[in-house]
Order: C-alpha cells, then sequence, then structure tokens
C-alpha cells in the first residue's frame, strides 16, 4: 500500500501480506473487490485467495477447474480468470487452459 499524502507526495510503502509463501506462494494476478479486498489468483497452488485490508488471507477456491490461474478481471456481477495451465501441460497431464466465469 503507498498511500499519498495532502501535497501529493508519496507516503511510506506498506506491505498488506509480506512473506507468506504458504498463502501466496506464485501469486500472479489480482484485482480489487468492491469491498476493498483483493482477489488474488495463486498458480503454483491452483487456488483464488481472498486478502483484506489486515492482511487476511482465505482460501475462495482450490483446485477443481483451476489450471494455474493467471490472470482476474472483472465485469458486472462476475470475476473472471485465466487458466494458464502450465503445471499440468509440463508433466504430461491433461490440462485446462481457458476462461473461467465466477458469479458473485
Amino acid at each position: 500500500e503507498l498511500p499519498i499524502n495532502a501535497d501529493g507526495t508519496p507516503g511510506a510503502l506498506r506491505g498488506i501480506v509480506e512473506h507468506d509463501c504458504a498463502a501466496l506462494g506464485g501469486a500472479d494476478g489480482l484485482t480489487r473487490q468492491a469491498d476493498g479486498s483483493f482477489l488474488v489468483a495463486v498458480n503454483r497452488q491452483d487456488k483464488l485467495v481472498r486478502v483484506d485490508a489486515d492482511g487476511t488471507t482465505t482460501d475462495v477456491l482450490v483446485g477443481g477447474e483451476l489450471d494455474f490461474p493467471a490472470s482476474l478481471g472483472e465485469s458486472g456481477d462476475a470475476t473472471y480468470v485465466t487458466n494458464f495451465a502450465l503445471n499440468r501441460a509440463s508433466a504430461g497431464e491433461s490440462s485446462q487452459p481457458g476462461l473461467l466465469r465466477l458469479r458473485r
């Protein structure tokens, strides 16, 4: 987080979540939610994680149709997630590249 001071200069940089490889190892794309939290695609772990303003992390979706999720985007009442499918494809396994729609 980089606050902007009243005079327009940057304030002190503050990490929201730092050094949490268990929760965010492989973090790739993210999008800000209406409530101020972030939804993060954690590709190496095939999951989506919610990060609250206080740094609390919560797994939102793990495995299933996720296959090395990468980019996230918002449109209307949905979040879109791309599956880069790198790990499974590199291992010679059946992979699922594509675009997923998550309704809120």
